[in-house]
């Protein structure tokens, strides 16, 4: 059952359905290659508003229309405010209050890379599909992006020279180093839910604040990309968000751990 949809304004749109009860899948298609550009990351947050100040706790996943790709890097030539709005976003899905998903059924690049393993849990949906810390590089300052990879992952084995050369890794290995839960259909994700008593986890009344300490790790990485651009100019001083939506202002900012 689609719950509602939304429209990207640079191309594409996010829809939420329900096909189980609690759990919620936000499908969504920017073509060509669901960059992060800032009309996505609005949309995409927004969407996660919706989700959970509109239904009741339960499970979020999310997943990609377009074939073989989940979701990119941010555009070419993105400023440094676009690059804080992903940074952003990828704090709000770890702090999520209910169990995430990444279904990734084709490319997970850069940013977009980071997005999936922010979440909870992450599921291939292809053999084929994979995993890449970047297109280019040697246009990318890495070191933000591998001391969050392994704030999230302490325990992978994946090396970080391996990942620093741009090499994707197939679902395969990134199921044996630690990146990736699973490799199965979509129906998959619901056997999956249902083994790990998903939806019965969300409804303690501590899971907020429970997650937050899991992640702790990660949230502080990202706190540490956060001051050091501001500390060196490239975000400049104007610390609030200028492209800050609702759920910004709606509630206040969760301290620093």
């Amino acid at each position: 059952m689609a719950l509602f949809s939304r429209s990207i304004p640079s191309g594409g749109y996010f829809v939420c359905a329900m096909p189980s009860d609690k759990v919620y899948v936000l499908v969504f298609e920017s073509p060509p290659e669901n960059c992060l550009s800032p009309s996505f990351i609005e949309i995409f947050r927004s969407c996660l508003q919706t989700i959970e100040e509109s239904y009741p706790p339960g499970v979020l996943v999310t997943a990609s229309r377009i074939p073989h790709l989940y979701c990119g890097d941010l555009p070419l030539k993105s400023n440094e405010r676009e690059e804080r709005q992903a940074w952003q976003l990828l704090k709000e899905v770890l702090m999520y209050p209910m169990p995430t998903i990444a279904f990734i059924t084709g490319r997970a690049v850069g940013i977009g890379f980071l997005l999936a393993l922010c979440h909870d849990f992450r599921i291939q949906g292809r053999p084929d599909s994979s995993l890449c810390i970047c297109q280019e590089p040697s246009g990318v300052d890495l070191a933000p992006r591998l001391n969050l990879i392994k704030a999230i992952l302490p325990c992978s084995t994946v090396g970080s020279s391996r990942l620093a050369y741009g090499k994707p890794l197939y679902a395969r290995e990134a199921t044996k180093r630690g990146l990736v839960d699973k490799i199965g259909h979509v129906n998959e994700i619901f056997k999956f839910i249902k083994d790990q008593e998903l939806l019965e986890v969300t409804n303690a009344p501590a899971y907020r604040e429970s997650k937050i300490r899991s992640n702790r790790k990660a949230i502080c990485a990202l706190d540490s990309i956060e001051e050091e651009n501001y500390s060196t100019g490239r975000y400049g001083h104007d610390r609030p968000d200028a492209g800050s939506t609702k759920r910004e202002s709606s509630r206040p900012r969760e301290p620093k751990i």
